[in-house]
């Protein structure tokens, strides 16, 4: 093998430095084509190189994956753009809309609820204001409609006020535009949580259900540390799950044909991913208008922009710091990108997805394909969550146990090296930069490896 004759780790170091020291003169035009020769010889197995061997590895996808964008990328001028004049076929997979899956539909009365929860109080760095006597009661008046149970519940608080912190962050929920399915989620173990306690189980005094609560419905197990489960509550549960539900039990299959995927793609990089389907069109593929984004109270994520240069790459990590791709975005970031990805690449949708947008990026997926993403949990990474002042507290990843070991910055981490080789890779050609970014990906993958390796050795 040609790489076996040469150590690239010194390349890829000076790489680094050039950039650093802006000292880019002495390099010659004659330098740099021998350098372009050089990688093209490169014998390298990307395939082995872009996967991890702790979450399944070649052509083996995580069931935990964490991604984001980063701003390094190259001018619009130096790629061709051609219209895609694929999958013309508009799919209609999914059978609910925003409304069928909010518990409140009415976005005024959301808000007084969101409201009447923080009680004045400083919630994720937003304050509210306390409602007014009118206000409390247009609130009231507007909930008995939407759900006696809530009704009832807010009866009780107004009852004894010490009550109202305790169910202080399933209110929030219930208020949030997010759908219900990320509080209650549709699978076998929270069925058998509610089974369990509409069946009258004492949670406190069994341990094991404590724990599945813990790790399944964090919102409830907080209200049982601290108190006995009110029975307004335990009413309220079995409405929940309707809703939950209620998103996938219409929901059609994908059944196009898979015989058609179009595997070649020069803007993304997953050499251990390959294409299992195309991304397909939706009818639900349309811009929503301002006054839908005002109306759904939804968390936005904004972009300044470059002039002249692409908005950046997308990177897709696994939990153990490996990089299995990236994808240049052609328009700034959206929840399309890791839809994309993850509908065209993964046989079956992840577990686990970690996100800074994961609020919108579930809201996506259900309006598209909602029996693909059925089993797949969203979440907020830790470093972003204090920024999500409408959504659910249900995405907040520091509410499940289970996930506590998971680094959720490590896509962070590896974005902020990547801007190490930004001033170099931002003015190639297109050809010049998905190799010399993939490059750059790789040897970063096989220093994690061997890092890990040499811990197992000492062990």
């Amino acid at each position: 093998m040609i790489f076996q004759q040469y150590d690239t780790s010194n390349d890829i170091e000076a790489l680094e430095q050039i950039t650093e020291t802006g000292d880019d003169h002495q390099y010659s035009v004659r330098l740099r084509n021998a350098w372009i020769a050089f990688l093209n010889l490169l014998d390298i197995n990307f395939n082995e190189g872009f996967s991890c061997p702790d979450c399944g590895g070649d052509n083996q996808p995580p069931e935990t994956i964490i991604c984001d964008g980063t701003t390094l990328s190259f001018q619009r001028r130096m790629w061709d753009w051609k219209e895609d004049e694929n999958d013309r076929e508009v799919l209609n997979l999914s059978a609910s809309s925003f409304s069928d899956r909010v518990f409140i539909q009415d976005p005024s009365i959301r808000k007084l609820l969101q409201r009447y929860a923080s009680n004045g109080e400083l919630i994720r760095g937003k304050k509210f204001k306390k409602l007014k006597e009118e206000e409390k009661k247009k609130l009231f008046t507007g909930v008995q409609m939407v759900s006696t149970n809530l009704y009832s519940l807010l009866l009780e608080i107004e009852g004894d006020f010490s009550l109202h912190d305790i169910y202080r962050n399933l209110l929030l929920s219930l208020a949030s535009p997010s759908p219900v399915c990320s509080s209650i989620r549709p699978k076998k173990e929270v069925q058998l949580i509610l089974k369990a306690i509409n069946e009258g189980a004492k949670i406190k005094e069994n341990p094991k259900l404590m724990r599945s609560l813990h790790q399944e419905i964090p919102i409830i197990f907080e209200i049982c540390e601290k108190s006995a489960l009110c029975e307004n509550v335990k009413n309220l549960l079995p409405e929940l799950w309707t809703i939950a539900v209620q998103s996938f039990v219409d929901a059609t299959e994908d059944s196009s044909n898979k015989e058609d995927v179009i595997h070649f793609d020069e803007l993304s990089y997953f050499p251990s991913l390959e294409k299992y389907r195309n991304r397909g069109r939706f009818e639900k593929d349309k811009h929503l208008r301002q006054k839908d984004k005002e109306q759904y109270d939804i968390c936005q994520k904004k972009y300044l922009g470059h002039p002249s240069l692409l908005p950046g790459i997308f990177t897709l990590f696994c939990p153990h710091g490996i990089c299995y791709g990236f994808q240049v975005m052609e328009s700034n970031e959206s929840p399309n990108v890791p839809f994309t990805i993850m509908r065209s690449r993964f046989k079956k949708a992840p577990k686990h997805v970690i996100y800074d947008n994961a609020c919108k990026l579930q809201d996506y997926c259900l309006n598209r394909d909602p029996c693909f993403f059925q089993h797949t949990e969203f979440y907020v990474d830790r470093l972003h969550w204090d920024n999500h002042t409408s959504c659910s507290i249900s995405y907040n990843l520091s509410l499940y146990p289970q996930l506590s070991d998971i680094n959720s910055q490590v896509n962070e981490q590896a974005n902020a090296g990547l801007k190490r080789i930004k001033a170099q890779l931002s003015y190639m050609t297109a050809n010049n930069f998905m190799n010399h970014c993939s490059l750059y990906l790789w040897y970063k993958n096989m220093k994690i490896k061997e890092q890990h390796d040499n811990i197992f050795d000492t062990v």
